[in-house]
């Protein structure tokens, strides 16, 4: 199958790009950079690197498959200038989609929702972003669907190269560096490694109906930042928790519920086996 990934050398974008590359399919990177192309040093001789910004991206309607990851991630950078969150998350969306892709899989995000404290969050659930990220991929989401394409609602992923409160406290705690909380670190969420998330995806892209998916989980995933540093203290000495004040911007639940859907997307890796993975991957 020909496969394009927006966004394949970021975070979950390598992830991705690793699997399909060894399911044995010819896979094309789109990234506006080649900055962090070592992530997938051991696959990129195997892949087609496009170096472009997707806003002007032309080429899209060749492809069997489009995994859309391109995005302004960071909510911190998205506060600070909307304009260009508003440009990249929405408007290269738009661009992507006007092209009419045969298929294309739009991994959205749990921070579209408003806050509910401790309740699960159900995919029917009222839609009020906190951040200008949120509205971002609100308002992306709404193109994706309005043209028949497939939204995946992810919840917080953490792994190998992740910008996850999980993988920043094992690269600090590793470095001997102290732990930074915003909050008090009873805030929660439902935090997936990027295996499972990864498995999803490839799954909804083979297989998956046009249609909307929620990657929730169980509660044995919803975890507090203090259940996190609790684990993490069993396996590396950790220097110093420093608690500063809560970023307004930040949600403070976010509990993804599971959904049944036509595909198995049960995430299997659990808080402790993925920590693990992450002090593995870094020592």
């Amino acid at each position: 199958m020909e496969i394009l990934v927006t966004g394949g050398v970021g975070f979950l974008g390598s992830h991705l790009v690793r699997r399909l590359v060894k399911e044995g399919h010819s896979v094309t990177v789109l990234d506006k950079s080649k900055k962090d192309i070592n992530r997938i040093a051991d696959v990129k001789d195997k892949i087609k690197f496009i170096e472009k910004d997707v806003r002007k991206f032309r080429e899209c309607s060749k492809f069997d498959l489009v995994y859309h990851l391109v995005a302004i991630s960071d909510v911190t950078k998205c506060e600070e200038d909307p304009k260009e969150a508003l440009s990249v998350n929405v408007g290269g969306t738009l661009n992507l989609l006007l092209q009419n892709p045969k298929k294309l899989v739009y991994p959205s995000s749990a921070a579209i929702y408003a806050e509910k404290g401790k309740r699960v969050i159900h995919s029917y659930d009222r839609i009020n972003p906190k951040s200008i990220y949120g509205y971002t991929k609100k308002w992306a989401e709404e193109l994706v669907d309005k043209f028949d394409q497939v939204v995946v609602r992810i919840p917080n992923v953490y792994g190998p190269y992740s910008p996850s409160v999980i993988t920043k406290f094992v690269k600090r705690a590793l470095e001997g560096k102290e732990l930074i909380v915003y909050g008090d670190g009873e805030q929660m969420r439902t935090f997936i490694y990027v295996d499972d998330i990864v498995n999803a995806l490839v799954k909804i892209g083979m297989e998956g109906r046009r249609e909307f998916y929620q990657l929730g989980a169980s509660s044995k995933f919803y975890k507090s930042v203090n259940d996190v540093i609790k684990v993490l203290k069993k396996k590396i000495p950790i220097k110093k928790v420093v608690y500063k004040p809560e970023r307004e911007y930040e949600t403070r639940y976010s509990l993804l519920a599971y959904e049944r859907s036509d595909l198995e997307l049960r995430p299997k890796i659990e808080l402790e086996q993925g920590i693990d993975k992450l002090i593995k991957f870094y020592k």
